[in-house]
């Protein structure tokens, strides 16, 4: 009997993984692709129209966390009409997914809301169900001895701890846990100080930061307000106030409340005040005496 298979063919292995829900911005970043041949001029045209992953039935799957699998299909630049990046044929690979009820989409495997899921494992093989946790397994943990570096976006841990014995700084975007915590063996802290521009009125946005500086002229109140909305509950600040002589005075006004009712005399010196957010005010916690030089 003539073997059904009679030599070697590549099984598509590649998956991926969303690491945000789908649709954001009014891009679902997943698109079916149609082409149409016009019999008058010989030429081919081409779509890439985005699904819609707000409705059915694709709604159940706009998250994070859904796998794709390669169905060993792409679309090349220039070669295919009205595709101008590298495009793969993905179908999503979840447990109870009738894959025809959904069809064979495209990605763009570069695209930020997908990450390399597997690269070595055949696509009949489904993601298996962990025996202790009861889950589907999403992925192995990460140990590496480089960065880990996001230039847009956060890092977002949905549940666990993100535990550093160095430094965790964010240039774009937060650092935020929704579950769980953030230890840190070395300080979290904010490594940018604020200079306040000197006046009689004042703003302070705490979004730029968490400590400020603040120089009073002689002769001068300055009245500072928080700017609203960007104080966040939790959130502390730190002021290095200087007065230079007789008149330099403050006054705290919207967006704080202080141990003074009113103006307080600084006068020819400097002192540090810290406060505390509750959401919508700034409440202040300490304030040093006279500090020397």
């Amino acid at each position: 009997m003539p073997s059904l298979l009679s030599s070697k063919v590549e099984i598509p292995k590649r998956s991926y993984i969303s690491t945000a829900p789908l649709t954001a911005g009014g891009d679902s970043h997943v698109y079916t692709y149609t082409r149409s041949y016009n019999p008058s001029t010989y030429t081919w045209s081409g779509s890439l129209d985005e699904i819609d992953f707000t409705v059915a039935p694709y709604s159940t799957y706009n998250a994070a966390g859904v796998v794709f699998r390669e169905t060993g299909k792409k679309l090349y630049p220039a070669a295919n009409p009205g595709v101008n990046r590298l495009m793969v044929g993905v179908y999503v690979d979840k447990p109870n997914v009738d894959v025809g009820e959904m069809g064979t989409m495209y990605i763009d495997p570069n695209c930020s809301v997908f990450a390399l899921f597997n690269g070595d494992k055949p696509n009949y093989i489904p993601t298996a169900i962990d025996d202790q946790e009861g889950t589907q397994d999403l992925g192995n943990s990460v140990y590496t001895l480089g960065n880990i570096t996001t230039t847009q976006g956060d890092l977002a841990v949905s549940a666990g701890t993100i535990t550093a014995s160095g430094n965790i700084t964010s240039t774009a975007g937060n650092i935020a846990a929704s579950a769980g915590g953030i230890t840190a063996f070395l300080p979290i802290r904010s490594t940018t100080v604020t200079p306040l521009t000197a006046g009689t009125a004042v703003a302070l946005n705490p979004a730029l930061g968490q400590v400020f500086t603040l120089t009073i002229g002689p002769s001068t109140t300055t009245t500072v307000t928080a700017t609203s909305p960007n104080n966040v509950a939790g959130q502390v600040i730190y002021l290095i106030i200087t007065g230079q002589g007789a008149g330099s005075t403050i006054d705290f006004n919207a967006g704080f409340r202080s141990e003074n009712v009113g103006i307080y005399n600084m006068g020819a010196a400097t002192v540090t005040m810290a406060f505390v957010s509750d959401g919508t005010n700034f409440y202040e916690l300490s304030r040093s005496t006279a500090l020397a030089l």
